[in-house]
């Protein structure tokens, strides 16, 4: 079941183009397979129920959080949005690159990076995925 969350991680994390911080719930699922597997037969009564009960929390806890912290746009979403506003000529470079942006809050977050393939001028676009707001790069 653990190994079911992880791979779940890996693939909001693929979605959501690399902006998402999982390393911490990673280690917390890892951490549940040590217990799982080299502590829980060794204790007796008591302790293996909380450990049983604090396991089916936390396989709950994964789940959910990553899914309220995971931004509003994916990153297929914020390539369409930001598309719709071009220009018929221009294109968006899907290769997925995240950039470090601040938000209105002062915060450090990750966000996309899209580049644009068109006639004249290259250009670069960062989209924050939390609001849905994007500016141009120079």
């Amino acid at each position: 079941m653990l190994l079911l969350e992880i791979v779940f991680l890996f693939v909001l994390q693929y979605v959501y183009g690399n902006v998402l911080d999982i390393g911490s719930l990673i280690g917390l699922a890892v951490l549940l397979i040590f217990l799982n597997l080299f502590l829980a037969h060794r204790l007796s009564g008591k302790r293996k129920q909380t450990v049983f009960v604090i396991q089916i929390i936390l396989l709950i806890f994964i789940p959910v959080y990553s899914m309220i912290m995971s931004p509003a746009h994916t990153y297929e979403s914020a390539a369409e949005k930001v598309e719709q506003n071009l220009e018929s000529s221009d294109q968006i470079i899907r290769n997925r690159q995240v950039i470090l942006m601040e938000n209105e809050d002062g915060s450090i977050k990750k966000g996309y990076l899209f580049s644009m393939e068109n006639n004249s001028d290259p250009a670069s676009y960062a989209f924050n995925p939390w609001n849905g707001d994007y500016k141009k790069i120079d």
